[in-house]
């Protein structure tokens, strides 16, 4: 697991380890969370990359403009619990059913 503090760090990190999972703050130093989604989405391994944002940004068009990106979900810290988060993110990790 990595851990970045800026935008920068953290989009360098992703696109050179290629997580399985990303969880973006909004609100970063530097470039803002839904910056670092634009780039990500321009590179070809991160257009499919899983993130979660989790964020106390309580904002409609940062909301509106992270789910046009393709995140998985756009979480509130004061409304989730750290069970709340890891199901959430294991929710996201499973392999698809296949129901056939």
């Amino acid at each position: 697991m990595s851990k970045a503090l800026t935008g920068e760090d953290g989009l360098k990190i992703a696109l050179f380890t290629h997580p399985d999972m990303i969880l973006l703050d909004i609100v970063l130093p530097g470039m803002d969370g839904v910056e670092v989604l634009r780039k990500l989405r321009a590179d070809p391994w991160g257009k499919d990359a899983k993130v979660i944002i989790i964020t106390n940004l309580s904002d409609t068009i940062k909301e509106q403009q992270a789910r046009g990106i393709g995140v998985l979900d756009y979480l509130i810290k004061s409304n989730l619990s750290l069970k709340m988060l890891a199901d959430t993110i294991d929710s996201y990790l499973q392999p698809a059913s296949d129901d056939s």
